[in-house]
């Protein structure tokens, strides 16, 4: 029996470490698939979220991790609970990463459903993760974030598409009130 419990013990331990060794490297998008406006505007908002937050033993992988789950759908929890378990509890700094980067994936796309939920829609996935995580890693390499004119540039290109989508958006119930009034006009 004792030697069924080590056996257990050593596998269970090679396993655990085996999986906390992963690579947690994210794949890099080419300059072709790099989206500019998706990229640009997660960097600049994670840039301003983050300054002096990020530290040199800070967990960007697991950060990462967490927005990734977030936008593909892939965390079980609320988000509600999320934020009561980083806030009210202390957790290990994996743990801690993770979660923030949840709670910040869930707060950026909530931004920008502000604006117009059709906005959202704009945004390719891969490009803004990049873009964060470009983001941290620079913050925690010089403590600052590129402000160059592919950030800018790309920042702008969203804002520009966006304000088309509010401005396309208000004006439709508009037309359909007036196509439903026409409607019944003629069917008269």
């Amino acid at each position: 029996m004792k030697n069924l419990v080590k056996i257990f013990l050593i596998y269970t331990v090679g396993f655990l470490a085996a999986c906390s060794n992963q690579n947690t490297t994210l794949p890099r998008l080419s300059e072709t698939e790099l989206d500019q406006k998706s990229y640009a505007i997660a960097y600049s908002v994670t840039g301003q979220t983050y300054k002096d937050r990020v530290t040199k033993d800070y967990d960007i992988a697991q950060f990462t991790q967490g927005v990734i789950n977030w936008y593909y759908n892939r965390v079980p929890m609320p988000i509600e609970q999320i934020q009561a378990l980083t806030i009210n509890r202390l957790v290990d700094h994996k743990e801690y990463a993770y979660n923030s980067g949840v709670i910040f994936a869930d707060a950026f796309q909530q931004k920008v459903n502000y604006l117009d939920p059709s906005c959202w829609g704009l945004l390719h996935k891969p490009s803004m993760i990049q873009g964060i995580d470009d983001a941290m890693h620079d913050l925690q390499k010089n403590n600052q974030v590129r402000d160059d004119e592919y950030i800018r540039n790309g920042s702008d290109q969203i804002i520009q598409l966006c304000v088309k989508t509010i401005v396309y958006d208000e004006k439709q119930p508009k037309a359909n009130i007036k196509k439903a009034k026409n409607s019944i006009k003629n069917n008269r």
